[in-house]
């Protein structure tokens, strides 16, 4: 595959891998029959590292059994004119992901909802 450099994290299950194929299955089945509309500015999926397609239910499945390509989605999304990220969640891996995915970037980190004024004051100023 090439892999260049992996980096380990501590996970909660066997996300992005075969073993979550039943998973995925279920989604795809799930999301059949979604009205998809369509969306205000581009939604990026992991799997193709780029904006999901009009009808994005195939790739929102293989986001449960595929590699993850966050490192390019970063970079094509940075291509595309975007240069700040708000990582919206606990913990800050993949916010230190993005920093050195995309070094001239902003990152902003949001753990809980008391960091969102904060994020939408530094958002506003930028």
């Amino acid at each position: 595959l090439g892999v260049r450099r992996a980096v380990p994290l501590q996970v909660a299950g066997a996300f992005h891998s075969p073993y979550m194929q039943p998973a995925a299955d279920a989604l795809g089945e799930a999301l059949t029959g979604v009205d998809f509309r369509p969306t205000r500015f581009p939604v990026y999926g992991n799997v193709s590292a780029a904006p999901l397609p009009a009808a994005p239910a195939a790739e929102l499945a293989s986001q449960l059994t595929a590699r993850v390509r966050f490192k390019e989605t970063l970079e094509n999304i940075a291509a595309a004119g975007i240069d700040t990220f708000v990582h919206v969640g606990p913990g800050n891996v993949t916010a230190g992901m993005a920093r050195r995915s995309v070094p001239a970037a902003s990152v902003l980190t949001v753990s809980d909802s008391a960091g969102i004024p904060d994020a939408v004051a530094s958002l506003l100023v930028a």
